[in-house]
């Protein structure tokens, strides 16, 4: 096992290999073949052979009938568990409830991975036309509301690093995909306290968010109401906007309370 020292200590190279893997899988509900491993992640056959092997002898991965790997049940006993951590309070998911019978349309909960947002807690519209969401579901941080009101609200090395690696790519014809519009959008969200996705990343739906702090004041997730623009004019966004900033706060307590409590 070797590893590699940089700015951001050790990186043990087998382990970057073996979720490499994982991740490889996991991009695709059916899962991925031993060829399409190795030709994906760049890796020799005996490589990935050895590491599948092990992550399949683990629960990590499953081997299918049909010679396919698919992520393995141990995965979701992991993942209940870190959801579980990550949302934490009970209160979390109660506040998400109140503003979803409030707004009666989707909500969604939602923290930084990498250089993606991803949705940890969400609460379906109670209307049969809904915004199309998973929990565990990875979003771009450019084109959502979600992800800008993170980069405007995060330390300045944070979002120019972001900035820097992630590709501003067109979701749909409103997507801002030049960097220099997107760092004035981020200006003014970071000044108003939340963010509006005007059909940006999905086309048909708007999306307003407001970052959830914690102990230092840094933002370490965000909240969402997603509606059709049908039932979203932009003359109502001001109202819906008091109630998503609303929950953000009352998140945020709960946040700021439960780094008390572990003093």
């Amino acid at each position: 096992m070797t590893g590699r020292a940089d700015g951001k200590g050790v990186r043990v190279q087998s382990l970057v290999r073996a979720f490499a893997v994982v991740d490889r899988i996991a991009r695709d509900s059916r899962g991925a073949t031993l060829g399409e491993l190795i030709a994906e992640t760049g890796l020799n056959r005996t490589t990935v052979w050895r590491l599948v092997a092990n992550l399949t002898e683990l629960g990590v991965l499953h081997n299918g009938w049909d010679g396919r790997y698919t992520l393995g049940p141990h995965l979701v006993t992991l993942g209940t568990a870190a959801r579980r951590q990550l949302v934490g309070a009970p209160e979390i998911s109660a506040l998400l409830l109140r503003l979803r019978d409030t707004t009666q349309e989707t909500c969604h909960f939602a923290v930084p991975d990498g250089d993606r947002m991803v949705y940890l807690e969400k609460v379906e519209s109670t209307r049969s036309v809904r915004a199309a969401s998973r929990v565990g579901g990875h979003i771009p941080l450019h084109s959502t509301a979600l992800g800008r009101v993170y980069l405007a609200t995060a330390d300045v090395s944070v979002r120019d690093s972001l900035l820097g690696r992630i590709e501003l790519t067109a979701r749909t014809p409103n997507t801002i995909t030049d960097r220099k519009r997107l760092e004035a959008e981020l200006a003014r969200i970071a000044e108003q306290g939340w963010a509006l996705d005007d059909e940006e990343n999905e086309e048909a739906i708007r999306c307003i968010a407001a970052p959830v702090t914690g102990a230092q004041g840094q933002p370490v997730a965000a909240v969402s109401v997603s509606v059709p623009v049908q039932r979203l004019p932009l003359e109502q966004v001001p109202e819906l906007t008091s109630r998503v900033v609303a929950t953000a706060r009352r998140l945020s307590e709960v946040f700021r309370a439960a780094s008390d409590d572990r003093r």
